[in-house]
């Protein structure tokens, strides 16, 4: 097919269920991409798919238990889905001295605009939940990406005895957005939200900012001290991704959905290096095993550091790689020797590293918070 944001030709080899296939389709191309070959392929063989011929990259789809099956020859393990937790034992002071700019002006907003909240079990509140917010919101959010189970085990969520509802009202006293929460002891989960007729001008107008703001008052008033704010895709872009980071959330893979991308790149193509530039992802560390972030950029900008740390560096990784091509960088190869060794700015310890990766020779700066 077409890739989303280059306009150039982009082929690749994919295994995996259909639904994962959706949403990564989605990220990579420009309406609905050629299908030319659908059949079946034993786990033990899908290490012969790298290096196929005419594709420029290889992602497979499985559950992290079988990625162990594979070749160490894939340039990335990929999360499926992360889930996004909050430290709520601190004071609520300490709490929020933790939010984004974005997240104390949403505070602001949320309080200015008169949105009020109530906890409740009532089942004719959660049937009204189910049926005009979480229904109507998913299916227009997620439309074919939705596993066919997944609105049947929210309806029994719903249903279950000891699962509350939080509902958030406008100042004319309209329940406009909801959220379920599962108390487990001093922990609590949220599963699901949904917003009145799936309206996404509610998401503008700042409900579902008050929905997560809520929902750490009420973790204080019940003694919560970690709430988990449920599973997100793991592209950094993604304005899930960003609207949880905001609230000084940390990450860590899924405890319920175990599925992981392979990535191997075959062929850095403009359109293969297009699909990296505008989709940093968290990918899991194979020296460390824990998660670290990677943004790919063709040119490397050092007075771009501090920012890009800013906006992508998130709770729960160990590091951020910004990583390109070093044919592209000798100027900053003969300029920052001296990054071998950590360097730090402000608060961020920089190292230099090169790497074999992408079929490429690659300069990675690798930026971690500096340990005091």
């Amino acid at each position: 097919g077409i890739e989303k944001h280059s306009g150039k030709s982009l082929r690749i080899l994919y295994v995996g269920n259909i639904y994962s296939m959706r949403y990564i389709a989605k990220l990579l191309f420009s309406g609905h991409p050629d299908i030319q070959k659908n059949s079946r392929i034993f786990v033990k063989r899908v290490g012969k798919l790298i290096g196929v011929e005419n594709a420029d990259m290889l992602i497979v789809c499985c559950d992290g238990f079988f990625s162990k099956l594979f070749p160490n020859d894939f340039d990335f393990i990929i999360p499926e889905w992360l889930k996004f937790e909050l430290d709520t034992s601190p004071p609520l002071s300490v709490i929020e001295r933790g939010f984004s700019s974005g997240a104390k002006k949403d505070v602001k907003r949320i309080i200015s605009r008169g949105y009020t909240y109530e906890l409740t079990e009532d089942p004719i509140v959660k049937k009204f939940f189910y049926r005009k917010m979480f229904l109507p919101y998913t299916i227009k959010r997620y439309k074919d990406e939705i596993l066919p189970h997944y609105p049947i085990y929210v309806k029994y969520l719903t249903d279950m005895r000891g699962m509350k509802l939080l509902m958030v009202r406008d100042r004319d006293g309209n329940d406009v957005v909801g959220g379920l929460v599962k108390f487990s002891g001093d922990k609590a989960i949220l599963p699901s939200m949904g917003v009145l007729n799936g309206d996404e001008r509610y998401l503008k107008e700042y409900a579902v900012a008050a929905l997560f703001y809520f929902h750490i008052l009420v973790a204080k008033q019940h003694n919560v001290k970690r709430i988990n704010f449920g599973n997100t895709r793991p592209f950094m872009n993604d304005g899930n991704f960003q609207f949880k980071r905001k609230w000084g959330m940390e990450i860590s893979p899924s405890d319920t959905m175990t599925n992981v991308y392979l990535i191997k790149i075959m062929n850095l193509s403009p359109a293969v290096e297009s699909f990296l530039t505008n989709n940093p992802f968290v990918f899991v560390d194979p020296v460390s095993n824990d998660l670290s972030g990677f943004l790919y950029t063709k040119i490397i900008d050092p007075s771009n550091l501090i920012k890009l740390a800013k906006r992508y560096l998130t709770l729960g990784m160990n590091s951020l790689y910004i990583c390109s091509p070093s044919k592209y960088n000798k100027e900053l190869l003969s300029r920052m020797k001296d990054l071998h060794n950590a360097t730090v700015y402000n608060s961020l310890e920089v190292r230099m590293e090169t790497h074999k990766m992408l079929n490429e020779e690659m300069i990675c700066l690798k930026i971690s918070k500096r340990v005091s």
